[in-house]
């Protein structure tokens, strides 16, 4: 897979980089890929690193890099990955793209709501 990492075809790297089977090495090379799309005039998109950033196996090392990324759709995945750590969340959380920082709020609070019905449910069990 790490050879076929470095194809010269963008939407070859995507796929690797999406492959929950990536090796973390190769997921590291695939973080750093610098090659973009844009299309007429629109905004240039980092493809390869944002399927890199959505991987729920990226490196947490990996995850933190990116989270650092120049492109706010790339930090946007660093978000929305499950696997992200809180702490990585909450730096996100200061971001000035206000989709990350309203995303983490709400994958925030979905968190505050599963705690609580876990909560619940472990008195409900301790009752019975």
């Amino acid at each position: 897979m790490a050879k076929i990492a470095e194809h010269h075809y963008h939407d070859v790297r995507i796929e690797v980089a999406n492959n929950p089977n990536t090796l973390p090495d190769t997921l590291r090379q695939l973080a750093i890929d610098k090659s973009g799309c844009g299309f007429n005039g629109q905004k240039v998109r980092y493809f390869v690193r944002e399927a890199v950033a959505s991987n729920p196996n990226t490196p947490i090392d990996v995850l933190t890099q990116l989270a650092q990324d120049e492109d706010e759709i790339v930090r946007a995945q660093v978000v929305a990955n499950r696997s992200t750590p809180a702490e990585i969340l909450q730096e996100l959380a200061r971001d000035r793209i206000t989709p990350i920082s309203n995303h983490i709020f709400w994958k925030g609070s979905l968190n505050l709501v599963l705690t609580d019905i876990w909560l619940v449910i472990q008195r409900h069990q301790v009752m019975y």
